[in-house]
């Protein structure tokens, strides 16, 4: 669905499903050729994310992973290996608490080895394999640099509650506060991820 906000800036919004959800993009242009081109853009970089990104979707890089044999290298998009990258790091600095690979398996993510150029992954134990703890945020960030690199000077990406604003412009927000409690807060030139308090 494409919404256009206002005729004179050249901003436009648009609502896909991806990612598991209901995706907006907003952005604003020197012109709406150029945004309509920026969201297609944005859009794109969202998609490929999501398919190759997604746990068990034929022929995902996750999903690969998940059913590959023992000690036998699987060529992964370089963005994979990047990510299981942060994923280890995540661990490490949450004593272990932070960890994709799903209890279904008995594999963990100490049981990934990522070649060096991050283009090849190697399981020593059967794993479950999700991003779905960290992958809506890369997306978001991944469309935002489709934005911006397509000229865009102001821009809104939000999957699901993980969102991110850029630009000269502020987005007002309400977040549930732990007492249920709903709080104003105002978001501008930075990224946000929620979810339920509960």
């Amino acid at each position: 669905m494409r919404i256009i906000l206002d005729d004179s800036v050249n901003t436009v919004k648009r609502l896909r499903v991806s990612l598991g959800t209901l995706v907006a993009i907003e952005a604003t242009a020197d012109s709406t050729p150029r945004v309509d081109a920026a969201i297609e853009a944005a859009s794109a970089a969202i998609s490929q994310i999501d398919h190759r990104m997604h746990p068990h979707s034929a022929g995902s890089d996750l999903a690969r992973i998940n059913g590959s044999p023992l000690h036998v290298p699987v060529k992964v998009h370089p963005s994979v290996g990047q990510l299981l990258n942060l994923a280890r790091r995540l661990n490490e600095l949450t004593n272990g608490a932070f960890d994709p690979c799903l209890p279904t398996q008995p594999g963990r993510l100490s049981d990934i080895v990522v070649s060096e150029d991050e283009t090849e992954v190697v399981c020593h134990a059967p794993v479950a394999l999700d991003f779905g703890g960290f992958a809506k945020g890369y997306a978001v960030d991944c469309a935002v640099d489709a934005l911006k690199a397509a000229g865009c000077t102001t821009g809104l990406v939000n999957a699901g509650g993980d969102l991110r604003v850029f630009g000269p412009r502020a987005e007002p927000l309400f977040v549930k506060g732990p007492a249920g409690e709903l709080i104003n807060i105002e978001l501008a030139d930075a990224a946000l991820a929620v979810s339920d308090t509960g």
